[in-house]
């Protein structure tokens, strides 16, 4: 009966290896989908932040420009000699802003 017990013994033990290594492998799939998940989440979150990131600095750019060529249209106001031009870009001006 001793060597029967054995036997039985190394079969549960060679099942219980079996499971315990079915289920790693379970756990180590599961924790690779999870990171492929991630790094698709950040990727995203990557691509979202820099086409905020340009479109904000096309604004910024866009308003840059409109106040240059407004800075530049004023100098060029100010060296107007005649006073009644000067005061009729300066009417536009304040129908225009």
């Amino acid at each position: 009966m001793p060597a029967r017990q054995c036997d039985v013994l190394q079969v549960s033990c060679c099942e219980l290896e079996s499971e315990v290594t079915r289920q790693c492998e379970a756990v180590v799939e599961a924790v690779r989908r999870r990171h492929s998940e991630l790094l698709s989440s950040v990727r995203e979150q990557r691509t979202r932040k820099h086409q905020a990131f340009a479109d904000r600095l096309a604004d910024c750019t866009q308003t840059l420009h409109r106040t240059t060529g407004l800075l530049q249209f004023g100098i060029e106001v100010l060296k107007e000699s005649d006073p009644a031009a000067f005061l009729q870009v300066l009417l536009i001006l304040f129908v225009l802003f």
